[in-house]
């Protein structure tokens, strides 16, 4: 007689089980935290199982690997109109808002997030179920209305903080209704250019410096704050968010891309700003909370900043310039050229080749003092900065200052083209333009 004996396993908790799972071989590295989160928000707090199934469907479409052509794909099975934005919008969503929702960092990649995400979970559900409570009181015996669950709380935060994520970070502003209405008026045409260079900007600072990636925090909870002002009808505040939030985030995540704060003085920012946008506070108390952020702050750090430096310093430094060109061009009624892809070019060279014109006109003390300040930076349209290749090297950076203005004569962009009116470039025009550059930065960013 033969015996089989099964061993099985009974991990004490989900995260003893998820990293048995991990551990064997291949089996289930495809398993990340933001499907844990989702086996808990479609079966553990969902009560029907018809729910269950319907919730798992559309997180599956939503969760899909987005393609061209793919905005406003039918979900047959749950006959609702999904966009599919990919898993890893859905954790990054999930982030954001949980930390916006509880006030605490929540560190991504590992498996502690899992537990932040079900107390934000319990934390919504309890939150709205206290207020379906509070309204059945008030109507005297009316119709019990269902509590919230999982499924609930998929469609009213998961669902919309995923498409409004998606669409900041591509850029389809029509995809939000306080931007996608037409309107004849030329006060509410000049918001609708104004908040789409401004979310622009915003997304290409925190896309550019990490120290400024805790503002999407901010940048998404006014989405959804707006389009649900929007969607209520509610211009008042709707337009208290865009007109007097945006420019604060802004400034903002501006002052945390240049100075480069810890993470704690970050996370204390921002949490001030999300505390007054939950209390409708005045912009007086949490603009000046803080001396960090000043414009004499600003302008010290811009005027210090070494942008020619590094790569992400170049990104930040075409985020600084087009919100600058932009803010002129605005200004002067002109159309903003708001999908053009930017690059930066030194206007004096990295590097001086010996008996040039750039050598006659540079000592040695000046080409390191300024070659990587924001005044020596061009923002130049990615088919110049091809176009301008010359001996194998990419962009404009080693021609001549002549080739230079023939290449920025042909751009759109305001301050670039206003260097062909040059003669030279030398140590007196770069200081001229780094002038410039701070005195617009005050009048963007002035409080």
């Amino acid at each position: 007689m033969q015996m089989l004996v099964v061993l099985v396993c009974i991990p004490e908790t989900s995260r003893i089980a998820r990293n048995i799972v991990m551990s064997q071989g291949r089996k289930g590295m495809d398993n990340e935290p933001i499907d844990d989160f989702k086996g808990l928000v479609c079966f553990r707090y969902t009560l029907e199982e018809k729910d269950m199934y319907q919730t798992f469907d559309r997180w599956d479409a939503l969760a899909a690997e987005p393609t061209i052509g793919a905005i406003g794909e039918t979900l047959q099975s749950s006959e609702q109109t999904t966009t599919p934005v990919g898993r890893d919008i859905i954790s990054a969503a999930c982030l954001l808002r949980s930390s916006a929702a509880l006030r605490t960092k929540i560190r991504g990649g590992g498996a502690d997030e899992v537990y932040e995400w079900e107390r934000w979970l319990r934390h919504v559900l309890w939150l709205q179920n206290q207020r379906l409570a509070e309204e059945q009181e008030t109507t005297d015996g009316g119709p019990i209305q269902a509590s919230w669950q999982g499924k609930d709380f998929f469609s009213k935060e998961i669902e919309p903080s995923s498409l409004a994520l998606y669409h900041f970070r591509t850029g389809n502003w029509d995809e939000f209704n306080f931007l996608a209405v037409k309107s004849k008026k030329a006060d509410e045409q000049s918001r609708n250019i104004r908040v789409r260079v401004q979310l622009n900007f915003l997304r290409d600072m925190i896309a550019s410096a990490g120290s400024a990636k805790e503002a999407e925090i901010l940048a998404l909870e006014l989405l959804l704050r707006a389009q649900e002002h929007a969607a209520a009808g509610d211009d008042a505040l709707l337009f208290r968010y865009l007109d007097e939030f945006l420019p604060l985030i802004e400034r903002w995540s501006l002052w945390m891309a240049l100075s480069r704060p810890s993470p704690m003085q970050r996370h204390a920012r921002v949490f001030a700003i999300l505390d007054a946008m939950e209390h409708n506070d005045s912009m007086g108390s949490v603009g000046h909370s803080s001396g960090y952020d000043d414009m004499e702050t600003l302008k010290e750090c811009m005027n210090n900043y070494k942008f020619g430096a590094t790569a992400s310093g170049k990104r930040l430094a075409v985020a600084i310039l087009n919100r600058m060109n932009a803010y002129l061009m605005m200004k002067d009624g002109k159309e903003i050229p708001l999908d053009q892809e930017s690059a930066v070019d030194a206007i004096l060279p990295e590097k001086i080749p010996k008996g040039s014109d750039w050598d006659q006109n540079w000592t040695e003390e000046h080409h390191e003092e300024w070659i990587h300040c924001l005044g020596n930076l061009a923002s130049i349209s990615k088919t110049g900065a091809r176009g301008g290749r010359r001996g194998g090297k990419k962009g404009v950076d080693s021609t001549s200052w002549e080739a230079k203005v023939n290449i920025y004569k042909k751009e759109a962009w305001p301050l670039t083209r206003e260097l062909t009116d040059l003669d030279v470039w030398n140590v007196d025009a770069v200081i001229d333009r780094q002038k410039l550059l701070v005195s617009l930065l005050e009048l963007i960013w002035k409080k």
